[in-house]
């Protein structure tokens, strides 16, 4: 029944009579639904055109609901929106502060995924991160302005050729999805492989690093303590097991050999069994520019040092080439000497 407006007088058409107070009434409590309600902001020409909800707590002070009666957006005291089912936005979202949508445990806020440092892209904290690609490729792309930088596919990952490196911690390792280890690349550059043969497809192999030196020494299998990369010096620390030499100039010290020409032992790279020069052609470890035939002793820091003019002490041998990139090859013959 519409609502007629009521105007001063004392005729029957002026008075307000039961029904039509009960009627205001109820369309003020939202019991009569047969009435078009329209809240309309301040005259036009206002410039502070606003409607204010009042609420207490978490007591929603506005709700929005279907015609059979389901909540789909409830506004509470607190600032807090809840929007139920799929919302669609044609438009930017600004959130002031970090923000949670969290119906399907997704999790945005401020910019990002996640609660991470600003500028991370995802933080799985507490969360399974899923990356899914649609399409018959399945290929998920990584890319840096513009350009791939991996791609994922169910027949594996690709990287780019211009690939300059790939940096890990102490070990690189690879294992079946089973967990049974195939290889791995230790410290000091030993490679570990699960099974018995290693082998090529070509009709010959080459071994070219330090090829001029490999085989040219007699070296003896010592226990090392650590992953010392090949060419480290080293000497025994005093209960039967070689460590990194510490001693500048020190009388005992000798390389860790790469690949002897005779061997006392048999080398254990996985157990840090390797065979330690005695004497002949080795490489060693030479950060500091050594030039050829030069004197050389160890350096209290696992390398080889030039000998000072004038200097007297235990010297490891002599360069027989110029130091490069961080090595030399040297001859080993331990002596006590005073350099010319």
């Amino acid at each position: 029944m519409p609502l007629t407006i009521r105007e001063n007088g004392n005729t029957s058409a002026n008075l307000v009579t039961a029904q039509w107070w009960n009627d205001f009434f109820n369309l003020l409590t939202g019991t009569m639904n047969d009435q078009p309600v329209t809240i309309s902001y301040l005259p036009s020409g206002s410039t502070n055109s606003t409607l204010t909800l009042v609420g207490n707590g978490n007591a929603n002070i506005l709700v929005v609901q279907t015609n059979t009666g389901t909540n789909f957006l409830t506004l509470n005291g607190t600032g807090t929106l809840y929007i139920s089912g799929v919302s669609n936005f044609n438009s930017n979202v600004n959130l002031a502060s970090t923000a949670i949508l969290d119906a399907a445990g997704g999790i945005i806020g401020n910019g990002k995924f996640g609660f991470a440092t600003p500028g991370d892209l995802i933080d799985g904290s507490g969360y399974d991160t899923y990356i899914k690609a649609r399409g018959a490729s399945n290929i998920v792309h990584l890319q840096q302005n513009g350009a791939d930088i991996a791609t994922f596919a169910l027949n594996g990952m690709s990287l780019p050729s211009t690939l300059a490196s790939i940096s890990v911690g102490s070990v690189l390792g690879i294992k079946t999805t089973g967990g049974v280890k195939l290889a791995e690349f230790k410290s000091n550059g030993t490679m570990v492989i699960g099974g018995t043969t290693y082998y090529t497809t070509q009709s010959t192999a080459n071994f070219g690093t330090s090829a001029a030196f490999d085989g040219f020494d007699l070296a003896e299998c010592y226990l090392v303590d650590q992953e010392d990369a090949l060419g480290t010096g080293v000497c025994p620390n005093g209960v039967g097991i070689m460590s990194k030499c510490t001693h500048d100039g020190c009388r005992v010290a000798s390389v860790i050999t790469r690949v002897p020409g005779f061997c006392i032992g048999v080398p254990e790279p996985a157990e840090n069994i390797l065979p330690i020069a005695l004497i002949g052609k080795v490489i060693a470890t030479a950060p500091q520019p050594i030039g050829a035939g030069v004197l050389v002793c160890s350096d209290g820091q696992g390398n080889v040092r030039a000998l000072a003019s004038g200097e007297e002490t235990f010297a490891l041998g002599f360069s027989l080439q110029d130091a490069c990139d961080g090595q030399v090859g040297m001859f080993i013959r331990p002596v006590y000497v005073k350099a010319p």
